[in-house]
């Protein structure tokens, strides 16, 4: 029987962060228009040490012409108690399952703090106003994506 679900953050990393404002400001140093918002979750483990980490991609784009005006990635990483009993790894680059409720509650906090990371990167900058949306961690999941593309015969290599 699995005991209950132990975790506890580990490390949060910024691993990517960049901007462009050329050719995207008008003559009041204000942003052109709205800003396309790319945004992925990725995961990366270890089972020996108990550790998983969820990386988070944002792309801020022109959504007229799809010049990046801003990239921006962070790693939430956290030890998981036993986390071979909550990951099945049958292939490393694309097909694993993980416990439900972990995957959604460590996708959650991820999302959330790169949320905060981005907001306080951008502060004092004409990006302030562009934040990322509010989303359905579950919507995110990588096992939902991998189990969708399983499902339609594709295949997927994140």
């Amino acid at each position: 029987m699995k005991e209950p679900l132990s975790f506890a953050l580990h490390s949060i990393e910024e691993f990517g962060f960049s901007y462009n404002l050329e050719n995207s400001l008008d003559e009041n140093g204000k942003v052109l228009g709205s800003l396309a918002i790319l945004f992925g979750v990725n995961y990366n483990w270890n089972l020996e040490t108990d550790l998983i980490g969820v990386a988070v991609v944002t792309d801020f784009t022109r959504p007229d012409n799809q010049l990046p005006v801003m990239h921006f990635k962070s790693r939430i990483n956290y030890l998981v108690k036993d986390l071979k009993e909550y990951l099945t790894i049958r292939d490393p680059q694309n097909d694993f399952d993980m416990d439900p409720v972990l995957e959604t509650t460590l996708v959650s906090i991820a999302i959330s703090t790169h949320r905060g990371m981005v907001f306080e990167r951008t502060r004092g900058t004409v990006l302030h106003n562009h934040h990322i949306p509010l989303v359905d961690p579950k919507q995110h999941l990588v096992t939902t994506f991998l189990k969708t593309v399983k499902e339609s015969g594709g295949s997927a290599t994140l």
